[in-house]
């Protein structure tokens, strides 16, 4: 079993946090007392916001929801990467040898490789012609072609 899914598991209310510390015990972690509540508390707070993300996305699908869902979820799901990545350093500082470190691939912001090719936009030309395909496209292949242009002209 992978730590994503010891984690990630909701079917098991109570014992879950009992079942994440002995998947790090099996791991070679040896807790104190005070790890241990440490990582009930972050556990805790890691499903409360997992579960604020289901409901806001749940309520955008039925009706208008006030003020900028996409913002609160944004905000939750960083307090969600916080804890994984808290308890990952509490079994850590235990003892505990992971080889994983919930390698999903996603990055956050916008360093995502690829994003030029997947916009449409290519790279190849002069920082002239790339500012005239920037003005002349809108949406992230204009942002893309206005990227291009800086990274040739030297701008960071």
């Amino acid at each position: 079993m992978k730590l994503i899914d010891v984690i990630e598991n909701k079917s098991i209310n109570e014992g879950l946090t009992s079942t994440l510390i002995q998947w790090f015990v099996g791991k070679g972690a040896r807790f104190t007392d005070e790890q241990m509540k440490q990582i009930e508390k972050i556990h805790s707070k890691y499903n409360w916001n997992k579960m604020q993300i289901d409901k806001l996305e749940a309520e955008m699908n039925v009706e208008r929801v006030p003020g900028n869902p996409y913002a609160k979820i944004k905000k939750h799901r960083a307090a969600v990467d916080r804890a994984k990545q808290d308890i990952i350093k509490i079994a850590k500082q235990a003892g505990a040898t992971l080889k994983e470190n919930f390698a999903d691939g996603k990055k956050k912001g916008k360093s995502r490789p690829g994003r030029v090719k997947r916009a449409g936009a290519s790279c190849k030309g002069s920082v002239t012609d790339l500012r005239a395909r920037a003005k002349k496209y809108g949406g992230e292949k204009g942002r893309m072609y206005h990227w291009c242009a800086n990274m040739k002209s030297g701008k960071r």
